[in-house]
């Protein structure tokens, strides 16, 4: 019993002894991931980006026959005044769309995020002590 505590109390003595500078350096960011509405507060490990996406759709008059109200054929009773077609949403873009007659845009507020790379490699620099004692 006596063996262990003295080897132990020899042990923290001479991990003790040895010093060392460190010095903090990040490593590169990641790739942005795909674009996100859920907001999240950005850090020394975490870069993030907020743009705004568009998205529109464009609604278009539909031609087909023309008749007169009141004054159509028997055989085309109904006239719909206000027949639009509606197309499909585009896609999400941060391109700002033309503003032309008819374009409904819509925006939203995204965020792209970039988290830190693992880390590689540990340096330590400016070691003090012995070299039996650097065991890590």
């Amino acid at each position: 019993m006596k063996k262990i505590a003295i080897v132990i109390i020899g042990a923290t003595i001479l991990m003790n002894s040895v010093n060392a500078d460190f010095e903090t350096y990040y490593s590169k960011y990641s790739d942005y991931g795909p674009y996100t509405e859920s907001y999240i507060e950005g850090n020394d490990l975490i870069d993030v980006r907020k743009t705004t996406a568009y998205r529109y759709y464009k609604e278009e008059k539909e031609y087909g026959d023309y008749y007169l109200i009141n004054k159509n054929n028997s055989m085309y009773p109904y006239i719909d005044t206000s027949d639009f077609i509606v197309t499909n949403y585009s896609n999400w873009s941060e391109t700002i769309p033309n503003n032309e007659i008819g374009r409904n845009i819509q925006t939203r507020d995204v965020y792209y995020y970039q988290d830190m790379k693992k880390v590689r490699y540990i340096h330590f620099t400016d070691l003090h002590g012995y070299m039996h004692q650097l065991n890590i």
